[in-house]
């Protein structure tokens, strides 16, 4: 009785062109070939990340990308705080 045996592709491909891929994106490891990636990072590391990443902002090194996430939160937080302090006045 044979046994079933997972499928190996001959080759990869990009899952954007279906071209032959060169490796996985950084941020989402979708298979992507050098045309459908978009080099980006600081001056020390560079990452290529396919153009749906790149076109959302994802896939960066530097510094600003926790900024970007935090900002709303820091901002809901300081708001709350000073609806609090208002409230605290208010009352008394």
């Amino acid at each position: 009785m044979s046994s079933l045996s997972r499928f190996n592709p001959d080759d990869i491909y990009c899952v954007y062109c279906h071209a032959p891929a060169a490796g996985p994106c950084a941020t989402c490891q979708a298979l992507i070939c050098a045309d459908c990636g978009s080099l980006t990072g600081g001056s020390v590391k560079k990452v290529v990340v396919c153009q749906r990443c790149a076109d959302g902002g994802r896939g960066e090194v530097t510094g600003k990308t926790w900024w970007r996430v935090a900002t709303p939160w820091i901002l809901f937080f300081g708001a709350l705080l000073v609806v609090a302090a208002l409230v605290r006045f208010w009352m008394g």
